[in-house]
């Protein structure tokens, strides 16, 4: 009410971000789903009140609420790759940052404040100091509107994974004389503090195993073992922050990028994250990491066996394919959603199966000796990719049609049979030893 009068007194509007005018509700409804909370009622025109908490759940969580934390203070002036909607011309600068530089990585900054202009980069800080402080009313933003602010919102929180009480969307904003955005935040202060603590508790013991003279690919394969360990859930709210990955151990595709994000920064490798659309229907988050300089997208949500496969594979069995992809790879499984900023085109060709001898160039080349060392090693399960789909598509007829199969284990000495796991997207075949 307090604020419905001081608008009204200044002639200005107040308004909450849902169905505001320029933003979609679609827009609303993708943020919300990140979150795992319900997509509030859209309204028209203005509002005076807090937009509504009932309404369709997003597609990769159940409706979930969470106490709102009320916040102390004011943050002012004073402070110092197909993309399926085009980033705003009013957030992003005409110059986007190099895709094999990591001097966009600082302390208060990240890859899609670098995207920004100077005007829109001094909004960006306004917010993130207001966030970190959980203040009521941010104050002193200059040039922005509706639509302008959600997306800067949307880019603290994408470069700021450790922000989680802050959601994607959501709170209301003071247009007119002066502009003025009020924040809503999704845990109270006190949790929230709590919360980070036992993230950095969490993460601290976990970087305490990693050697810090590693190499930045050993860095990255360590958090994705870490995380590929993680429940996926996509129930609750908390199981979409990187708390739920790093200390609840159930976490929803924001919560594992989220944790990806915040382990590898404190690690020193250049980590971001992207979103975008999977064939479901649903949206989805993953990371873009910086490796010996090349970009790469990884995703340790649809790494871990728990969430695209059955439940009884082997406990150390990983989906490899999405430790390191490039992006046409990764755009056979999903869109990218560039309307926050731009992600990097990522064409590098040293995956984890090049690195690790099990990239075939032929069928059957060497898989007969891979598979023979892999069994004989005691080993449960190999991996390997073919270089292109018409030879992947060759080496699984030839295996499964054909009785190469038979061979490849009479040259094993198997006695028991076992399974395997043909993905055509990822031009993989996967061999189950059995017991």
């Amino acid at each position: 009410m307090k604020r419905l009068i001081c608008a009204l007194l200044a002639g200005a509007m107040l308004t909450a971000f849902a169905g505001c005018g320029q933003i979609s509700d679609e827009t609303y409804r993708r943020a919300a789903e990140l979150e795992g909370i319900s997509f509030p009622a859209a309204s028209s025109g203005s509002s005076s009140g807090s937009s509504g908490s009932s309404g369709s759940s997003g597609s990769s969580g159940a409706p979930s609420s969470a106490p709102s934390g009320s916040g102390s203070g004011t943050s002012s002036g004073a402070s110092s790759g197909t993309s399926s909607t085009a980033a705003s011309s009013s957030t992003s600068s005409s110059v986007s940052p190099s895709a094999s530089s990591a001097a966009w990585m600082t302390a208060d900054g990240g890859w899609y404040y670098s995207q920004l202009d100077g005007a829109q980069q001094q909004n960006y800080r306004l917010l993130l100091e207001g966030f970190r402080n959980f203040a009521e009313e941010i104050t002193g933003l200059q040039e922005v509107d509706k639509e302008t602010l959600f997306r800067l919102v949307h880019m603290v929180r994408s470069d700021h994974p450790e922000l989680f009480w802050v959601p994607f969307g959501g709170g209301q904003i003071l247009t007119g004389s002066r502009t003025v955005y009020y924040p809503e935040y999704r845990l109270s202060r006190e949790r929230s503090e709590t919360m980070t603590a036992e993230a950095e508790a969490a993460a601290d013991a976990f970087l305490q195993t990693v050697d810090p003279a590693a190499s930045d690919y050993d860095k990255l394969v360590a958090v994705f073992e870490l995380l590929t360990k993680v429940s996926y859930d996509d129930t609750g709210v908390s199981t979409s922050t990187l708390w739920g990955a790093l200390v609840d151990g159930k976490a929803r595709c924001s919560g594992y990028s989220g944790a990806m994000q915040y382990l590898l920064t404190r690690l020193g490798v250049p980590c971001t994250s992207a979103v975008g659309d999977i064939p479901s229907g649903g949206i989805h988050q993953w990371n873009i990491v910086w490796i010996d300089g090349e970009p790469w997208h990884s995703d340790a949500c649809w790494g871990a066996p728990g969430f695209s496969e059955q439940d009884d594979r082997p406990e150390d069995f990983r989906i490899w394919f999405y430790l390191m992809t490039d992006t046409e790879s990764i755009l056979r499984s999903r869109t990218i959603d560039e309307q926050y900023g731009t992600v990097p085109l990522c064409t590098g060709t040293g995956n984890w199966f090049a690195r690790n001898g099990l990239l075939l160039e032929e069928y059957p080349g060497g898989l007969e000796q891979l598979y023979c060392a892999a069994v004989a090693e005691g080993k449960s399960w190999l991996t390997v990719q073919f270089a292109s789909a018409e030879l992947f598509r060759e080496a699984d007829a030839g295996l499964f049609d054909n009785g190469g199969i038979v061979s490849l284990r009479l040259a094993a000495g198997q006695e028991r049979s076992g399974s395997h796991l043909s993905k055509e997207d990822q031009r993989t075949i996967t061999f189950f030893f059995g017991e």
